[in-house]
C-alpha cells in the first residue's frame, strides 16, 4: 500500500482502499493484517506510554514527528514506519 495515492482521496471515501485491498495476493492481505493487529495493540494509553519511552530512548531525534500525530492509533503506525525497533520493543514489552 506504499505507492497507494492516499493523497488524492477524500475523507471517508473507503471504496478504492477497499478495492485495492480487495485485489491484493491474499498472502499480502495476512501480512497487513497482523501489522494492523500489531499496531491497534499499541493504541491504548498505557501502550501508549511504553511506545513514548522507546521512542525517547531509542529516537530522541523522531520526538517531535512522532507527537505531532494527534491520535495514538496514528501515532503507533508512524513508529511501525518510522521507528521500527521502537515499535518493536513496546510490543515485545507489552505481550
Amino acid at each position: 500500500m506504499l505507492d497507494f495515492p492516499w493523497d488524492s482521496i477524500k475523507p471517508h471515501d473507503v471504496g478504492p482502499i477497499v478495492e485495492r485491498w480487495e485485489a491484493m495476493p491474499e498472502t499480502t492481505r495476512r501480512q497487513l493484517q497482523v501489522i494492523l493487529q500489531d499496531v491497534n495493540e499499541l493504541g491504548d494509553e498505557r501502550s501508549h506510554k511504553v511506545l513514548t519511552e522507546e521512542m525517547e530512548w531509542r529516537f530522541h531525534d523522531k520526538l517531535e514527528a512522532f507527537g505531532a500525530w494527534k491520535s495514538l492509533l496514528d501515532k503507533a503506525l508512524w513508529a511501525y514506519l518510522e521507528a521500527r525497533t521502537a515499535f518493536a520493543e513496546a510490543w515485545e514489552a507489552e505481550q
